[in-house]
């Protein structure tokens, strides 16, 4: 299922984007200066989704 976030859930949201950043080798620095263009806020609420497995 595919739906909108709750703002309850833009924190847990963001921390795949932050963590990204690691991925490529992004220093700990470069990752706190960009936390807040990676960090969702109720702003984004009407522009992300969020997929929901439903498993067995």
């Amino acid at each position: 299922m595919i739906r909108l976030p709750r703002p309850a859930e833009l924190a847990d949201l963001s921390l795949p984007c932050l963590r990204a950043k690691a991925v490529w080798g992004c220093t700990a620095e470069f990752i706190a200066a960009c936390r807040a263009e990676l960090t969702l806020d109720p702003a984004d609420l009407d522009t992300t989704r969020v997929a929901e497995w439903r498993g067995p």
